[in-house]
């Protein structure tokens, strides 16, 4: 008994499946670890309710302060959340994900590969995915951004409630105070919007849409392509369309 107790809880522990409350428990096999304040997993395994916890091959790290993941697994609920390999990270302050995987309620999200990102104040997204509920989104490939004040999107793409929206490629904006799509798209609430391709813009203070596609609700709308402009106060069409309720039309 005092051997297998000194094996389980001793200063260098090679091999032990399940450790339960442990200020510093590692675990260097596969097996389960709990409730250490520094846990360190670097074969499959489970890792929870650590302070630090750091698995470098695939496993399972939960509430855990410091959480580092090199390798297939999830993690949930650490302040700094690293996942380098395919997996899941949730409920971290600072998560971040460089492979194919998913990421949740982080302050800092930073995701370089394929993933979703949600609630994060800080989401970069430079890979095909979702990124949802962030103040600072920027999404660099395709993908999806909601709910950002400053919502990048500069591949394919749908980018939506966002205070600075960009999309210089095919995608759609909504309810953005900038929004520009200097390509095919839709782009919609948007106090100044910017439309260089064809698409549609809506709901604009300057709404400018100089390729083919239709432009509403907006103070300022210029059209020099063919399309309809509708409910502006300066409204000019220079090639075949049509313009409604305009207080200047040139």
């Amino acid at each position: 008994e005092d051997e297998k107790e000194e094996i389980c809880f001793g200063e260098d522990i090679l091999f032990c499946p399940e450790l339960h409350q442990g200020q510093f428990t590692r675990d260097k096999s596969s097996g389960t670890v709990h409730q250490g304040q520094v846990i360190r997993d670097s074969s499959p395994g489970t890792v929870r309710q650590g302070h630090v916890i750091r698995d470098s091959s695939p496993g399972t790290v939960r509430q855990g302060q410091v959480i580092r993941d090199s390798s297939p697994g999830t993690s949930h609920q650490g302040q700094i959340t690293r996942d380098m390999s395919s997996g899941t990270v949730h409920q971290g302050q600072f998560a971040r994900d460089k492979s194919s995987g998913t990421v949740h309620q982080g302050q800092v999200i930073r995701d370089s590969s394929p993933g979703t990102g949600h609630p994060g104040q800080y989401t970069r997204n430079k890979s095909s995915g979702t990124v949802n509920q962030g103040q600072v989104i920027r999404d660099s490939s395709p993908g999806t951004g909601h709910q950002g004040q400053f919502t990048r999107g500069k591949s394919s793409g749908t980018v939506r409630q966002g205070q600075v929206i960009r999309d210089s490629a095919t995608g759609i904006g909504h309810q953005g105070q900038f929004t520009r799509d200097r390509s095919s798209g839709t782009v919609h609430q948007g106090q100044v919007i910017r439309d260089s391709s064809p698409g549609t813009g809506h709901q604009g203070q300057c709404d400018r849409d100089r390729s083919s596609g239709t432009v509403r609700q907006g103070q300022v709308i210029r059209d020099s392509a063919t399309g309809t402009g509708h409910q502006g106060q300066f409204t000019r069409d220079r090639s075949s369309g049509t313009v409604h309720q305009r207080s200047v039309c040139v």
